[in-house]
C-alpha cells in the first residue's frame, strides 16, 4: 500500500508538473518493466512532492545500479521549480544504496551541478537544430548530398503517421539484423510507442506503393523535440526514406512552435556525421556517474 501511494503521489507531479512522458509511470512500467523502477522523492514543509528522481534498479556487474531504462533517453532528477544544491543533495540521499549510478540527465531539467562530490559529470556531443530559421534557410544549411536525398524521397515515398505495431517490427527488425539482439521484447516496445501521440510525441512512416520502408520515433522534452530512434529497410536506403523522415520530423516540430530539434547525439561516426548534416550545431549531454574507482579507470579506458 505505502508503494501504491508512493507511485500515485509521484504521478500526481508529473501531471501537474507537464513533465514530459518519459517520466511518467506509463513509460517507465513498458519501458523498464512493471515493478523495475521507482522514484525518490522529496517533499516540502506542506507535504506536496517539489522534486523527483526516477530510475532504473538493476544487478550489473554484482552491483546495484541505478540507470535510465532502454528507450529513455534522459531521465534523473526534475523539480516543479528552481533545485538548491541543498535539495538536490537531500533527494540524492533518498535514493537506494548503490555501488553504480550512470544516469544521461535531461539537459532541459535545469538541474546544474552535481548531487554530491563522488558523482561524475561526463560531457558527450549531441546535436542541436536551431527551428527558429525557415524552412528555406534550414534546407541552406544542410549538406547538398542531404538536400538530394530528401528531394529523392519525397519524389518516391509517401510520409505521413506509422501506427506502433509496424513501427515495433520494423525497429526490432533492423537492430537484430545489426547486432543480433532487441531493444525491448516486441509487445513491450509496441507498448511503449503507442504512447508517442498528441503532446507526448510522434510516429512517421514512409512508404513505396503502400509498402513500408521506414519510420521515425519522436518525443516532446520540456521545450524541444529529440529523435528517440528510426530505421529503413533495404527499400528505404534506396530511397532516402531516413532523409526524407528526419526531415518531416523537423517540419512538424516546427509546425508544434518548438524552438529546437535535438537529435540526441550518437557514439556511431556515421549516424553524427548524418545529423550534422543538417546543419545542427554540437551541444553537450551530460551522463552522472558514480563508481568505485576501479571500475571507474576499467569505463574511462572502454
Amino acid at each position: 500500500m505505502k508503494k501504491r501511494q508512493h507511485i500515485e503521489g509521484y504521478r500526481r507531479f508529473c501531471e501537474e508538473a507537464k513533465l514530459p512522458v518519459f517520466y511518467h509511470p506509463l513509460w517507465l512500467d513498458r519501458a523498464a518493466g512493471d515493478g523495475q523502477w521507482d522514484v525518490a522523492l522529496l517533499n516540502d514543509a506542506a507535504g506536496a512532492v517539489m522534486a523527483a528522481w526516477p530510475y532504473l534498479r538493476v544487478r550489473k556487474w554484482c552491483m546495484n545500479a541505478l540507470l535510465n531504462p532502454r528507450m529513455t533517453s534522459y531521465l534523473g532528477p526534475v523539480a516543479a521549480g528552481p533545485l538548491q544544491e541543498e535539495e538536490l543533495t537531500a533527494l540524492y540521499h533518498k535514493l537506494p544504496r548503490h555501488l553504480l549510478l550512470e544516469q544521461k540527465i535531461n539537459p532541459e531539467a535545469g538541474i546544474s551541478g552535481i548531487p554530491v562530490a563522488a558523482v561524475q559529470r561526463i560531457p558527450s556531443p549531441t546535436y542541436l537544430l536551431n527551428l527558429e530559421n525557415g524552412e528555406e534557410r534550414l534546407l541552406e544549411n544542410m549538406k547538398e548530398s542531404l538536400r538530394r536525398q530528401i528531394r529523392k524521397a519525397e519524389r518516391n515515398l509517401e510520409t505521413g503517421s506509422g501506427s506502433p505495431e509496424e513501427l515495433a517490427l520494423l525497429f526490432d527488425a533492423e537492430l537484430r539484423a545489426k547486432v543480433g539482439r532487441n531493444l525491448l521484447p516486441l509487445p513491450q516496445l509496441t507498448a511503449l510507442l503507442d504512447l508517442l501521440k498528441g503532446d507526448n510525441g510522434f510516429l512517421l512512416a514512409s512508404r513505396a506503393s503502400g509498402q513500408l520502408t521506414g519510420g521515425i520515433a519522436i518525443v516532446r522534452n520540456f521545450r524541444s523535440y529529440y529523435y528517440l530512434i528510426g530505421a529503413q529497410n533495404d527499400k528505404g536506403r534506396e530511397m532516402g526514406a531516413m532523409s526524407g523522415l528526419m526531415w518531416a520530423a523537423i517540419r512538424e516540430v516546427r509546425r508544434r512552435e518548438a524552438p529546437l530539434f535535438d537529435f540526441e547525439g550518437s557514439s556511431i561516426p556515421s549516424i553524427a556525421r548524418f545529423f550534422g548534416s543538417f546543419g545542427a550545431e554540437v551541444g553537450v549531454q551530460v551522463t552522472w556517474r558514480q563508481a568505485p574507482r576501479l571500475l571507474l579507470r576499467l569505463l574511462k579506458k572502454s
